[in-house]
């Protein structure tokens, strides 16, 4: 493998080993024949050794040191079995063969050679007249079929009557012209074994390529591979590197480059085919009619080779159809690699593996730049601080590297400043009309709105919020911004738990560029207008029209601006409203009815004006404004789905949330002389968060605001004021984060624990995942005593947490127990593994019946085997109860068994045995009506009262199978002298009669080897 981080300008390429071109062998030519021959492959600037096949002298030597075997098939070597032998195995060496029939027909040569093979292979009994070719097929030859042959002889003989090559008649006179195709064939045989240039400086390039190179090589079968990545990020390069480092070592292998380009074309398509047949097959152009030939001829010619084939730059499924329409048209082991800007052509043909070509750093990106900018690796003393500017322009795009590097190559530093200068606002045109093809690539007008919309005003926009917009501008944003993404125009990346859209600098800028190219000298006639100086100019000068539909004006704080409203009068068709720091005066019903999204930072009013209208807004964020109230008189509206007037100092109450059916985002984070919201935000039906951050003068909240049923996020953090949550909070059933520290509540709801959904919380100084939190809660709200009647109280609240124990093995009878349990130790052994099973007995005179759950914990071994086995004997033999169980077999187990649903017991010390697993039986009572289903909602709270530690375990069939893991924590947690309280609890009515434990002991490892 060639170094790819070498700055050499030359392509590395394999050291030839042979000596000669073509090995040219025949029998029976004629001497002017011969001549002809020797002299046409001479003057096309080959090395020939030519070779009497019945001489025999160093003949498999010469072979090996030359490229191509050529050889001329007449009637004198059909006739000579020793002839068809040394031919076979001629084959049988890993060359390009090349057949010429003169004198003698294919056919002839297939039925001869398929004779001699069956007589060579000693088949008798073949009857005069029999048809060779069905003998051969019956006996499973199949010899005229290429491939498919593990055995290199029995390949060897398939592709000996496989050959097909050029046919000469004896007047080859008259031939020139099929002899002319026999070299061109030959020299572009010869010429496959040459590299594709890849780059001048291939910087980075062999990180980037090892992952694909290596999954390529540990890939069995035919494997299909995507590079996706934006335009001019490398996908090209590394596929012409992949195809130089692998496809060596396929005889059939072939690089479409430009695919997208070529496709336009005149013809296109049948040349694309052509092509690939050509190259795989290595022989002259091949002439389709149509492309639905091309396809049949495509898959029976390559069914059974094995190739290497490059799809470079596809961006449409017609071509995958026409050019790799399935696996099945290649053959084992072949390898295709497609590279494309769109992931869901990679998805649609179902590709092995996509990757994504990452960027480069700042060192590759520096290195590649200033060997096109300065000729070597780093750049000249002067421009430093110049390369690094241009670098952060192109954010690791390697095109926009290059292209700027040689375009600032040996200028001076003016020029570079204000090239530098002028990028700020026009982006390169080469690179600009690389990257637009994806944006003309887009199929419909509105998902081109849509990428513009993004470009001038969603980036680093929440998606679910751009998304929530967008729709309401009819953009069907959720497909749009999804196809976007598969075209590598736009992408998203995680916050916290938010998915940010994001876009690459320079696609941001061609985006931009595109809608400054809508009207150059007459701004006011764009779409979109963004850039300050010419929204500046447009609102000065009241210029504007109807065709904007989106307008951008953001200024510091230091330089605020202000105007009158009659500038937006003709913008009829506004949509998108964003402004910073700009007052406009005047009456507001010159702005659009059309406004969507208004985001108005540093809004100077202390309320929206009541001629405003907005009644299709569908999103509005005032942040930093003087509001002191939303509105003065609130307006009903339908579409409003987010409202955030964060960081509004000012703000005293929030508005009339009955006139906003719709909500479902209020904001309301930093307001701190917030003190009073209104009680109709419990109609709110459709609200999923609620963020109430820091509004430090609030200091309770509404009762109605528990009957927010669709609320998933309450963030209180820093409402220092708010003493109590209610326990009306368990009304909140589709809550899934509660934020409430650093505030002044001190004792959390008991009803907090009920919510099934909740995930996680921060509250009263604990904060994490619910089930790590909740046990700590538990024990706050108990008397500062570890008396077990208390603890019990505290469990019996939370039925909701307790999960069905759903194991498989849960069964009502001791056959189905029995059967089930020698399954379960085989697939389990050595695994920490959660196992339950149950049986009733009816009780006599009564509608209730005994039934029994027994859990136990630890890898299977013979002790864990035995007392399971003890228990479902003793059941069948000696009734139902507690009596019937298996008490102490010392030094093997120790049981403690207690009344009701918990049991106290002291961990006790058994000289040279280590606790190994624990089992727990838990004996209760159940009536007809609630036996109908075996799997009931059962918790286990174990507390260690002399580490002062409690867990809370559960099971349940959506539960991940690593909750063995955490049932596991109870062995490591019990300790010899440790003070220990198990309860157990249902969600439903049951009454546990008895509580049993089991701790189950092995010998010590050091002992085991010590004797």
């Amino acid at each position: 493998m060639f170094s790819l981080a070498s700055s050499s300008s030359s392509q590395s390429k394999p050291k030839l080993t042979f000596e000669y071109d073509v090995f040219f062998t025949f029998d029976g030519l004629g001497s002017r024949l011969r001549t002809f021959l020797e002299k046409c492959l001479s003057d096309a600037g080959m090395k020939t050794c030519i070779h009497d096949m019945v001489r025999d002298y160093s003949r498999w030597r010469m072979i090996e040191r030359c490229r191509i075997v050529m050889v001329v098939i007449t009637p004198e070597l059909v006739a000579s079995d020793i002839c068809l032998d040394r031919l076979k195995k001629i084959i049988s060496y890993p060359k390009t063969v090349l057949p010429l029939f003169y004198g003698v027909s294919h056919d002839e040569f297939r039925m001869q050679f398929e004779s001699f093979y069956l007589r060579k292979f000693r088949i008798e009994g073949i009857p005069d007249g029999a048809n060779l070719s069905e003998l051969s097929e019956a006996y499973g030859l199949r010899l005229w079929e290429f491939g498919g042959y593990r055995n290199p002889q029995r390949r060897a003989n398939a592709e000996c009557s496989s050959l097909y090559g050029f046919t000469l008649s004896h007047d080859f006179g008259i031939e020139a012209e099929l002899l002319d195709d026999v070299v061109k064939t030959i020299t572009m045989r010869l010429d496959n074994r040459e590299y594709i240039f890849v780059a001048h400086h291939p910087v980075g390039l062999e990180s980037r390529m090892q992952d694909i190179i290596q999954f390529l090589s540990e890939s069995n079968g035919i494997t299909i591979i995507g590079i996706w990545g934006m335009g001019g990020i490398g996908k090209t390069t590394m596929a012409k590197t992949i195809y130089n480092e692998m496809g060596q070592s396929f005889v059939g292998k072939s690089f479409l480059a430009n695919i997208r380009e070529v496709w336009k074309q005149d013809n296109g398509q049948v040349y694309l085919q052509g092509q690939l047949l050509s190259s795989i097959l290595r022989t002259r152009r091949i002439n389709l009619l149509n492309v639905g030939i091309g396809k049949s001829i495509i898959k029976q010619s390559l069914c059974q080779k094995r190739v290497f084939l490059v799809l470079d730059d596809v961006d449409n499924e017609d071509q995958l159809k026409v050019l790799c329409g399935s696996r099945q048209w290649f053959g084992h082991g072949s390898r295709i690699i497609i590279t494309t800007r769109d992931e869901r052509l990679l998805q649609i043909l179902q590709v092995d593996k996509v990757f994504n070509v990452r960027g480069m750093d700042d060192n590759e990106s520096i290195e590649l730049f200033s060997w096109h900018a300065f000729k070597q690796a780093l750049p000249e003393r002067n421009f430093t601080e110049l390369s690094r500017k241009v670098v952060a322009y192109c954010r690791g795009l390697p095109l926009a590297l290059e292209i700027l590097g040689s375009y600032l190559f040996d200028r001076k530093i003016p020029y570079w400043e204000s090239t530098l200068s002028k990028l700020e606002r026009i982006p390169d045109g080469k690179i600009y009309e690389i990257l637009k093809i994806s944006y003309d690539d887009l199929s419909e007008q509105i998902e081109k709105e849509l990428f513009l919309d993004i470009c001038c005003f969603f980036i680093g926009k929440d998606r679910s919020y751009a998304i929530q917009v967008l729709d309401g501008c009819g953009l069907y944003a959720e497909t749009g911004i999804t196809h976007l993404i598969e075209r590598s125009l736009v992408k998203v990346v995680k916050s916290g738990n938010k998915s940010i859209l994001d876009m690459h600098g320079l696609i941001r800028d061609m985006g931009r560029e595109i809608i400054r190219g809508q009207s150059p000298e007459e701004p006011e006639k764009r779409t979109i207008l963004c850039f300050n100086d010419e929204v500046l100019d447009v609102l000065e000068s009241n210029t504007g029209t109807i065709a904007t539909k989106g307008l951008s004006l953001k200024m510091p704080r230091s330089n605020s601006v202000s105007f009158g409203t009659n500038a937006f009068k003709n913008m009829k068709r506004l949509r998108l409203l964003n402004l910073d720091n700009v007052q406009l005066n005047g009456e507001y019903d010159y702005l659009s009815k059309e406004l969507r999204w208004l985001c108005w930072r540093g809004f100077l009013l202390e309320s929206l004006p009541t001629d405003f209208n907005v009644k299709k807004i569908v999103a509005i964020d005032l942040k930093w404004s003087n509001l002191t109230k939303v509105w003065e008189k609130s307006q009903v509206l339908e579409s409003l789905k987010t409202l955030n007037v964060s960081h509004s100092h000012y703000l005293t109450e929030t508005p009339d949330f009955s006139k906003l059916p719709h909500l479902e985002k209020l904001i309301l984070k930093d307001c701190p002389r917030l003190s009073m919201i209104h009680p109709s935000i419990g109609n709110l039906r459709h609200l999923i968060m609620l963020n109430l951050k820091n509004c430090i003068g609030l200091e309770h909240l509404p009762r109605s605001i528990y009957d927010l049923k669709s609320l998933r996020t309450l963030n209180l953090f820093g409402c220092s004021k708010i003493e109590r949550l209610d326990e009306d909070i368990e009304k909140m059933e589709s809550l899934t984060v509660l934020v409430a520290t650093q505030t002044a509540i001190t004792q959390a709801p008991i009803s907090l624990v009920r919510l099934k959904n909740i995930k996680y919380v921060s509250l009263c100084g604990y904060e994490g995942l619910s089930r790590d939190v909740f046990p700590s809660l538990i024990l706050s709200w108990m008397p500062p005593t570890n008396h077990s009647k208390s603890l019990f109280q505290a469990f019996r609240i939370m039925p909701s947490l307790i999960k069905i124990l759903s194991h498989p093995l849960f069964t009502k009878s001791c056959e189905m127990f029995k059967a089930k349990q020698r399954s379960s130790q085989a697939s389990c052994k050595k695994t920490p593994a959660l196992i339950g099973f149950g049986e009733q007995v009816h009780k006599e005179r009564s509608k209730t019946f005994m039934s029994s759950i027994t859990i136990h914990v630890g890898e299977f071994n013979e002790v864990i085997n035995t007392l399971l086995r003890s228990i479902s004997q003793g059941w069948n033999e000696k009734g139902f109860g507690v009596n019937s169980l298996p008490g102490d077999n010392y030094p093997h187990w120790q049981n403690f068994k207690g009344e009701g649903c918990s049991i106290c017991f002291e961990v006790p010390k058994i000289i040279g045995r280590s606790l190994k697993g624990l089992i727990l039986c838990i004996i209760y009572l159940s009536s007809q009506d609630n036996m109908t289903s075996v799997y009931y909602p059962v918790g286990v709270l174990v507390s260690n009262h002399t580490k002062g530690t409690i867990k809370l375990y559960q099971k349940d069939a959506t539960t991940a199978s690593n909750d063995e893991d955490n049932w596991q924590d109870i062995i490591s947690n019990l300790e010899t002298g440790n003070r220990v309280e198990v309860i157990v609890t249902f969600a439903c009515e049951l009454k546990v009669k008895h509580t049993v434990v089991y701790l189950v002991y092995d010998e010590d490892a050091i002992k085991r080897i010590m004797y």
